[in-house]
């Protein structure tokens, strides 16, 4: 505030001098604090052991739709694709993960795919992948348990576990999956 000579209320400029830096560390904290909330993982995957397959509330698509069994994946890598139907990003790499799946199927790579989506959705999720070309591994829905336990906190996650079951890679680019299965 100025008086009518021109000259600055030292009240003023002292309260501006305080306010300023205040209002930017709060900003800087806040700012800190949220990326800190979306980027924490509850599980860090590199390095943990793949938790049971079992922890969904059922199974859908490929021949039998019948709970994956252990023994057919021992000594395989696994790729595990966590997704949802009202997923647009999940839904436009889908394509490319099926080529990506048939690439690497014959070569021994597991894919097992994941949705929280419960069994009132079963329909739309057995619809989608019907619709996808090539689009025939197992999912498990219901997995919100699985989800936690694999620190799954954005859609569409793709995640690599080798053929001892240790999570070596996650991310979400089919590409990035691709090259990561190449040093396999």
């Amino acid at each position: 505030m100025s008086s009518g000579n021109g000259a600055k209320n030292p009240r003023s400029t002292a309260k501006e001098s305080v306010v300023g830096p205040l209002l930017m560390m709060a900003l800087l904290v806040g700012g800190a604090l949220i990326a800190e909330r979306f980027t924490r993982r509850t599980t860090p995957v590199v390095g943990t052991s793949l938790p049971p397959l079992n922890l969904v509330e059922g199974w859908t698509n490929g021949s039998s739709a019948q709970p994956i069994d252990p023994s057919t994946l021992v000594g395989r890598p696994i790729v595990i694709d966590a997704w949802a139907t009202w997923c647009g990003p999940c839904r436009a790499a889908m394509p490319r993960l099926a080529e990506a799946h048939s690439r690497w199927s014959p070569r021994g790579v597991a894919f097992v795919g994941l949705t929280d989506e419960d069994s009132s959705r079963k329909a739309q999720i057995e619809y989608f992948a019907r619709s996808v070309p090539g689009f025939t591994w197992p999912i498990g829905y219901g997995a919100g348990t699985l989800f936690q336990a694999l620190g799954v906190r954005q859609l569409p996650t793709l995640l690599l576990f080798d053929a001892q079951g240790r999570g070596v890679w996650r991310g979400h680019s089919v590409e990035e999956l691709e090259s990561q299965l190449e040093r396999l």
